[in-house]
C-alpha cells in the first residue's frame, strides 16, 4: 500500500495542493479527476516522486511507482521491442522475455520490428507503455493517456490496458479529466477541486450523489431546481416526493432520472413545453420546460409527440444539495 498524509504544494506562494491524503491498495484502479488547473499532474508527479511537496509525507513502503506522462517519449529510430527494453538490466534474451508478454497483452506483438517513428499515435503510446510496464512497477501512474484519440478508440485502448493491469496485480492510477473514463475504469474516484480532495469514493457515489454542483456537472448533464419550486414540480411530475429536508437549497436530475411517455390516461399527462429533442441512438433526451423559467431533460425510449399528453415521471430520487 502506498500512503499519502496531508500532502500540500506550493509554487511562488501559489496554492496548487493543500493537505492531500490518499491510499491506494495493491491491485487496485484508481482516478483523480477535476478541472483544469486542479492540481491533478502536480499530485501525479509527486506521487512518483518527481517533484517534493512542502507539507506531508509519502509512505512508498520499497514500492517501485512509474508515471507515464500525456507527453510519452519512444526514440523513433528503434524499433518497438528495442523502445521497450531500454533502461532494463541483463541481457538482451532476458530483457526481450520481459517486454514481450507485455507487447502481446496491448496488442502491439506483431510491430515488434517495426521503427517506432513509422507507427500511428495510439502505437506509439502503446510502445512507451510496454517501456514502463517492462519495468515491473507496483504502481503506475497514467497521465491522460490516448487523449489525442477519439472517443471511441481511447476507449476500447483503454478498457484493453485495464483489463491487462488487473490481470497482473498492478495498481494504477488513472489522471483524467473524461468522467466516463473515470467511471467505466475505476474502483475508486477522487475529485480535486482548487488543490483540494472536494470528494472520494466509488464512481456510484460520485455520480448518485455528488457533494457539489461542480462535481455533479462534472460527471453529465443535470438540471438544478431550487428546493422552494419542489412543492410545485411534485405536482406535475409523478412519483416525486418531497423529503421535507429544511437543509436543502437545490435538487440535481439527471436525464435519465426523468422517463418521459404518453400519458394513456395515466399518470399526469399533460402537454409540455419541449424545447429540443436530442437522438442518442440507446436513448432520446428532451429539454422541458417545468415551469416558467424552470428546463429540466428528461429520457425515453422512443420519439415523443409533444403537442399530445405525456405523462413524466421521477424514476429515483433527486440529488440533493445545500449551496
Amino acid at each position: 500500500m502506498i500512503v499519502c498524509e496531508g500532502i500540500s504544494k506550493r509554487y511562488q506562494g501559489r496554492r496548487v495542493l493543500e493537505s492531500i491524503s490518499l491510499r491506494f491498495e495493491k491491485g487496485r484502479q484508481y482516478a483523480i479527476v477535476g478541472p483544469s488547473g486542479a492540481g491533478k499532474t502536480t499530485l501525479a508527479r509527486i506521487i512518483a516522486g518527481l517533484e517534493k511537496c512542502n507539507e506531508g509525507m509519502i509512505e512508498r513502503n520499497g514500492d517501485r511507482v512509474l508515471l507515464c506522462p500525456q507527453d510519452f517519449v519512444v526514440w523513433p529510430h528503434l524499433n518497438v521491442l528495442d523502445n521497450a527494453t531500454v533502461g532494463l538490466k541483463g541481457v538482451a534474451s532476458a530483457r526481450e522475455s520481459v517486454a514481450v508478454p507485455w507487447l502481446s497483452k496491448l496488442g502491439i506483438e506483431g510491430l515488434k520490428d517495426r521503427r517506432t517513428g513509422d507507427l500511428s499515435y495510439g502505437q506509439q503510446q502503446r510502445a512507451s507503455l510496454v517501456r514502463a510496464l517492462a519495468a515491473s512497477p507496483d504502481l503506475l501512474i497514467l497521465d491522460e493517456p490516448f487523449a489525442h484519440l477519439d472517443p471511441q478508440a481511447r476507449r476500447s485502448s483503454l478498457r484493453e490496458i485495464s483489463d491487462s493491469l488487473r490481470g497482473e496485480n498492478v495498481t494504477t492510477i488513472w489522471i483524467t479529466h473524461d468522467a466516463q473514463d473515470a467511471l467505466s475504469l475505476a474502483d475508486e474516484i477522487t475529485f480535486l477541486s482548487g488543490g483540494q480532495v472536494a470528494q472520494q469514493g466509488e464512481p456510484g457515489s460520485l455520480y448518485e450523489n455528488p457533494k457539489s454542483r461542480e462535481i455533479a456537472e462534472f460527471f453529465g448533464r443535470i438540471s438544478f431546481v431550487e428546493a422552494s419550486l419542489a412543492l410545485e414540480l411534485s405536482g406535475l411530475i409523478s412519483k416525486w416526493k418531497i423529503a421535507g429536508e429544511d437543509t436543502v437549497a437545490f435538487y440535481g436530475i439527471r436525464p435519465e432520472m426523468l422517463v418521459a411517455d404518453y400519458a394513456n390516461g395515466k399518470g399526469r399527462g399533460r402537454i409540455w413545453k419541449c424545447s429540443t429533442t436530442e437522438y442518442l441512438g440507446h436513448s432520446y433526451q428532451h429539454e422541458i420546460e417545468a415551469l416558467e423559467g424552470v428546463r429540466l431533460v428528461a429520457s425515453s425510449r422512443k420519439p415523443i409527440d409533444w403537442s399530445k399528453p405525456v405523462s413524466i415521471e421521477l424514476m429515483q430520487a433527486p440529488c440533493e444539495f445545500t449551496s
